[in-house]
């Protein structure tokens, strides 16, 4: 598969039939911070058409527009069946536990929420929620732990509080990333890339654009 263009790049919006999008939220327990990273894959299929001589005047028109012609159908979105076979899997990340996440590890839409609205849909990129209107989605949750995570809480008998400290942190090294694989048809996919685009020359650089996310869960 070759790299996907980014934002902006390639194919206009108005020739993208179909999109798939992932985003991936990584999360790094490793101090009281943590790192957020979203990255945008897409897979677009523009409108293709005629013959080698420029085809009919209705495709030549279709084209003009980015309509899709008669010998160029729109391409469908893909279904969740689909999206299961495409999504990251143990397979490709030996070292790496993946799994389907469970309901208290996926944020809902209407847990997310930021000072300024136009940053909603960045927000809602960087919490793994959907975008728009998909219409399939897949999420895997995969971690690392390092081989001192695995060993769990260590012994601080004997150790100074600097390293009693170091200890402890060594011990909650573990890195998180949500993967979402989603489908959109046309109209879906060109709406949520360009909420996306707008939200990203509105937001770019702004602190408004962090989202706070409000757990839904019942304290312990």
């Amino acid at each position: 598969m070759s790299p996907a263009p980014p934002l902006g790049a390639g194919a206009s919006e108005s020739r993208i039939q179909g999109v798939v999008i992932t985003v991936r939220t990584t999360v790094v327990r490793r101090t009281v911070l943590s790192a957020s990273a979203v990255t945008l894959a897409l897979l677009a299929t523009a409108c293709g058409g005629g013959d080698e001589k420029g085809g009919s005047d209705g495709d030549k028109a279709a084209k003009a527009k980015g309509e899709p012609t008669a010998s160029a159908p729109a391409a469908k979105a893909l279904t969740a069946a689909e999206l299961e076979k495409l999504v990251i899997s143990a397979a490709d990340l030996p070292d790496h536990e993946v799994a389907e996440p469970g309901k208290d590890e996926v944020s809902d839409p209407g847990t997310v929420s930021v000072e300024q609205a136009e940053c909603e849909p960045i927000a809602q990129a960087l919490s793994s929620v959907p975008l728009g209107k998909p219409v399939a989605s897949v999420q895997r949750l995969v971690t690392l732990e390092s081989e001192a995570a695995k060993k769990g809480m260590p012994d601080l008998a004997g150790l100074s509080e600097e390293e009693a400290e170091e200890a402890m942190l060594d011990s909650l090294d573990i890195t998180k990333t949500m993967t979402s694989l989603r489908s959109y048809d046309a109209d879906g996919a060109k709406e949520t890339l360009a909420a996306l685009r707008d939200a990203g020359k509105k937001c770019a650089g702004a602190s408004p654009c962090r989202p706070t996310v409000r757990s839904s869960r019942s304290p312990r």
